[in-house]
């Protein structure tokens, strides 16, 4: 088995590690490449909610950039199925959700660096509201750290059994994009 981990040089050090550990964890993985798909971004986000709606017990999504858009609308979907599941199967189903940055305007303002989302702000961000999502135990975090604090990974593991490695965002906003 393979030990995989989050590493830094000295020089580069804050707390974006410290944080992305403390919500993600340890992680040891063996594995194959079973599929490679050629999408555009809602394509690849549908993709992507396919796995989100069958996790059994926890969903990790990371992409860089977050805005409403087709794509942003098919995870929010997603997370309605995957709620009403874990609900129906009388279970609770863990999701991080990561992202950089959700604005451009957050770009070149903020000075916050790291932010967990109050359940109170996911309408903003194009989420169901933590009333909806019952039967999920959510975390959204984001982290921008001006001037070069892009937290640029994209992925979703379910269940710690599959991970997915797309190259879109959450931000897709055409269908040819």
């Amino acid at each position: 088995m393979t030990n995989v981990g989050i590493t830094t040089s000295p020089a580069f050090e804050d707390s974006t590690v410290i944080a992305l550990e403390s919500i993600v964890g340890a992680v040891r993985c063996q594995g194959r490449i079973t599929e490679f798909v050629i999408a555009n971004g809602p394509i690849v986000t549908e993709y992507l909610a396919a796995f989100v709606t069958q996790a059994h017990s926890e969903v990790l999504l990371s992409t860089c950039f977050w805005a409403r858009s087709p794509s942003l609308n098919i995870i929010h979907n997603a997370l309605l199925t995957l709620n009403n599941r874990a609900r129906r199967d009388g279970r609770r189903i863990t999701v991080r959700i990561l992202f950089s940055s959700y604005s451009f305007q957050q770009k070149f303002l903020s000075l916050r660096g790291t932010r967990i989302w109050a359940p109170s702000t996911w309408n903003k961000l194009g989420l169901p509201g933590k009333e909806e999502l019952d039967s999920l135990d959510v975390t959204i975090f984001s982290r921008f750290r001006k001037p070069f604090g892009v937290m640029h990974a994209k992925f979703l593991v379910i269940d710690r059994k599959t991970v997915v490695l797309p190259s879109s965002n959450i931000s897709c906003t055409s269908n040819n994009s």
